[in-house]
């Protein structure tokens, strides 16, 4: 990849849990078309699951189908993911991070799965425009295999 040179990708999946193999079939073809390492891919598909599978979860009151945007872009140093859902408010950056240090019979559920993505990306963002969620997660790509 030159320089300058982009690479972009739009994923469009319903708000079902059937649509999580949409993430990972694009992600794998994202990565591989851009020669992406298998540990960023992989890194990339594990955060992006995350998040989409907690929308899906949290984010609607009823059944009715709605839609979630998955824009990721790289380039010769950086990949991002930029997931836009119309769901209510919440900004997963502003939870506190889970105790690591309790005794798994004293840790409290909810909270790990962002706590997992804050430590395979390398930048996360947060904020709500035009009633709708955007998260952007940013990672530095290592080396290509």
């Amino acid at each position: 990849m030159k320089k300058t040179e982009k690479s972009e990708k739009k994923i469009m999946l319903k708000n079902n849990l059937s649509e999580i193999r949409k993430v990972r079939e694009g992600i794998e073809d994202f990565g591989r078309s851009n020669k992406l390492s298998k540990e960023d891919t992989f890194d990339a598909n594990l955060a992006l699951e995350e998040i989409v599978v907690n929308i899906i979860s949290y984010a609607y009151k009823n059944n009715e189908e709605r839609l979630i945007e998955v824009d990721l872009k790289v380039n010769e140093v950086e990949l991002e993911m930029k997931v836009k859902d119309d769901g209510k408010q919440f900004d997963p950056l502003a939870k506190s991070a889970p105790n690591c240090k309790l005794p798994v019979e004293q840790k409290e559920p909810g909270g790990w799965g962002i706590h997992l993505v804050r430590n395979i990306m390398d930048e996360l963002e947060y904020r709500r425009r035009n009633e709708k969620n955007i998260l952007i997660m940013r990672k530095k790509l290592t080396k290509p295999e």
